[in-house]
């Protein structure tokens, strides 16, 4: 009797787990895998006590815009850094005394705290993510 022999041929390989893998996927993961270690390694600066990425920040942002599980967080991620620039603005226009008590301190804790409940900033993450 021949044995029977399965051609994967235009079979797509989905997400799982290495060890779930359909056979045919092993080799496309392993040259995958090859890509990202290359892409997302860590490197080195001068004076620092741990290690950051060696990649750039801005070929980072866009990787992660071109990357459809990623797009979304990485969107949100910029919009927070916007809103927290201009709370770092706003804020002391808003509040001009020096700080001389407990409450001072508490004032601040509330600002921050009303501003991310903004309806603003709730919208726009329900829309970003759905």
């Amino acid at each position: 009797m021949w044995p029977i022999v399965v051609l994967f041929l235009g079979v797509p390989c989905g997400v799982a787990i290495p060890q779930k893998a359909p056979v045919h996927c092993h080799e496309s993961r392993g040259k995958d895998l090859a890509k990202h270690r290359g892409i997302y390694k860590l490197g080195h600066m001068n004076k620092l006590p741990f290690p950051m990425s060696d990649i750039n920040a801005y070929v980072l942002i866009n990787l992660t815009l071109a990357d459809p599980f990623t797009e979304t967080w990485m969107k949100l991620y910029g919009y927070m850094l916007k809103k927290n620039l201009a709370l770092i603005h706003s804020f002391p226009k808003t509040n001009t005394k020096e700080f001389t008590k407990i409450s001072d301190y508490e004032g601040v804790y509330h600002f921050f705290i009303k501003q991310q409940q903004n309806e603003e900033m709730v919208i726009y993450s329900v829309f970003c993510v759905v």
